[in-house]
């Protein structure tokens, strides 16, 4: 595939506008998060998710909320604080991002 092939079509649906609230630019009701975004490599469309990754840790109720199980505030609690206290396995995200591709359209994997 040459370069002259590979053409990008990109869409910038940002609108300009002056918003008191979020500054020069808004994007109003045409975007949002939870909407497909798709790119088109010549005439076929990509979509594209940023998903935040999860990792399993160990957490313990503590003081009526769970905290990690390595954290400051259980590391530095008394042993007679912790005695009804329990642990569980759970997935908290972890700050690590990744973009998912895949095909917008139906039948196609």
């Amino acid at each position: 595939m040459t370069q002259e092939q590979l053409i990008l079509q990109m869409f910038l649906e940002e609108v300009e506008s002056k918003d008191r609230k979020y500054g020069h630019y808004h994007s109003g009701s045409i975007w949002a998060p939870d909407r497909p975004t798709v790119l088109y490599v010549d005439t076929v469309p990509i979509g594209l998710a940023i998903t935040e990754m999860t990792e399993r840790v160990t957490v313990r109720y503590f003081d009526g909320e769970y905290h990690r199980e390595d954290s400051r505030l259980i590391r530095s609690a008394k042993p007679w604080q912790l005695t009804h206290s329990w642990t569980r396995e759970q997935d908290v995200p972890c700050g690590r991002f990744r973009v998912i591709a895949y095909s917008p359209k139906k039948g196609i994997d």
